[in-house]
């Protein structure tokens, strides 16, 4: 049976035929005809080659239910990622996200298919599909989800949890002072801090969060030895 979409594309040209030869622009002329059913067969032979099936890449889709880009965004890049399927089929934790996402990408893997609904998820988590929301708070609350009921040995954090040191150094009495951090992601920005250079490519903007800055004027920083706010270098690196 055609898709339903193709039986609407085929009914409105034929509609759109048919006033043609009521105005009087074609008079059931056979070459008419014969037009039309070519133009009938290149729609079905382009719809059925694509309709239940993987595209010409092999990639299957999401449906968007509404406003869930973000989350469909976020799923297409966990899967694309073999360390957080891995993590996900491994995983022996007794859980309905785990368990969600394991069969989405099943199904996403399946090469009978050509785009994926979400609804299942999304009426796990709750989640509103008309709203949009940030796709960075999102990977956060899933990690969240996820990361509290996996084992430590096979924790989905390993793959993207790392240790940074902000490390601090006044430039008065020279003493330096340092905080781990623990990031999930990084804030890259899109230009200098100062706004007079924009950033060309993501290696720029991350060598740039990495460069040593300069605290000074307003941004000037309370040093305790010193019991003052005086001038500070600031730089971030992985322990």
């Amino acid at each position: 049976m055609l898709p339903l979409e193709t039986i609407f594309r085929i009914i409105a040209w034929t509609l759109s035929w048919l006033y043609r030869c009521a105005v009087g622009q074609i008079m059931y002329r056979w070459p008419a005809i014969n037009k039309w059913w070519n133009r009938c067969k290149r729609i079905m032979a382009a719809t059925g080659k694509n309709r239940g099936s993987k595209s010409e890449m092999n990639f299957v889709g999401l449906n968007n239910q509404g406003s869930t880009c973000y989350l469909n965004t976020l799923l297409q890049t966990w899967f694309m990622t073999p360390e957080f399927k891995d993590c996900i089929s491994r995983s022996q934790t007794q859980d309905r996200l785990k368990d969600e996402l394991k069969n989405l990408f099943e199904q996403l893997a399946r090469e009978n298919y050509h785009s994926v609904c979400t609804k299942s998820l999304t009426s796990y988590l709750e989640f509103n599909v008309y709203k949009q929301c940030d796709i960075e708070v999102c990977f956060r609350n899933l990690m969240s989800k996820l990361s509290t009921k996996m084992d430590k040995e096979n924790n989905i954090l390993k793959i993207y949890q790392v240790t940074m040191v902000h490390s601090m150094k006044c430039s008065k009495c020279k003493t330096p002072l340092d905080k781990e951090n623990l990031f999930l992601d990084i804030p890259l920005s899109m230009c200098s801090a100062n706004s007079l250079v924009k950033f060309t490519c993501m290696e720029d903007s991350l060598r740039a969060f990495l460069d040593v800055e300069k605290m000074e004027g307003d941004n000037k920083c309370y040093c305790d030895a010193c019991e003052e706010k005086t001038e500070s270098t600031s730089v971030r690196f992985s322990n």
